[in-house]
């Protein structure tokens, strides 16, 4: 149940999502063992979940709650060989350890995803459709007037084990 304001919701209960399914075909993976849990108590809300896709899985889990109208959580995602992709142009297996910390419009990651094995192999772009000739750019500060912006910080190594590029001439 949720009561409360939009600026101090209150939480109670919980919902659970077990054993489910997933397809993402813009990046060709079929997520199995899709699990999602969440449960509130008061001003906070608990969530963990994860999923297999290829041969790994991948999962999570932390808080997130909305106090005094601003937003603060605490999350980790570990996960070991989860296929992230598998198209022609890209076979993507990640191994990521992260944490994320958000407070008010603040996000902070850290930690490390290793990229145990990719073959990746863009299509040609030269056939893509140029840009516009009645383009107009709009200013940052015009669309975001004064709410205050989203401040994201990481900190985040990336290791690479088995990975090859062809393309472009390349490999």
């Amino acid at each position: 149940m949720l009561t409360g304001t939009l600026d101090e919701p209150l939480f109670d209960g919980a919902i659970r999502i077990d054993d489910g399914t997933a397809t993402i075909p813009r990046l060709g993976i079929r997520l199995t063992a899709l699990g999602l849990a969440i449960s509130g108590k008061r001003d906070e809300l608990a969530l963990s979940g994860g999923a297999r896709s290829g041969e790994g899985a991948i999962e999570f889990d932390g808080t997130l709650g909305i106090r005094d109208g601003k937003l603060s959580g605490e999350f980790a995602l570990r996960g070991e060989n989860f296929q992230a992709a598998n198209i022609p142009e890209a076979r993507v297996s990640i191994s990521p350890q992260l944490t994320v910390g958000i407070a008010g419009h603040a996000v902070d990651v850290q930690g490390e995803v290793r990229i145990p094995h990719a073959q990746l192999a863009p299509r040609d772009f030269g056939s893509m459709v140029s840009v516009s000739a009645d383009e107009i750019l709009v200013d940052d500060e015009a669309i975001l007037g004064d709410e205050d912006p989203w401040r994201i910080s990481s900190r985040v190594r990336i290791v690479m084990g088995d990975v090859s590029f062809t393309g472009f001439g390349l490999s």
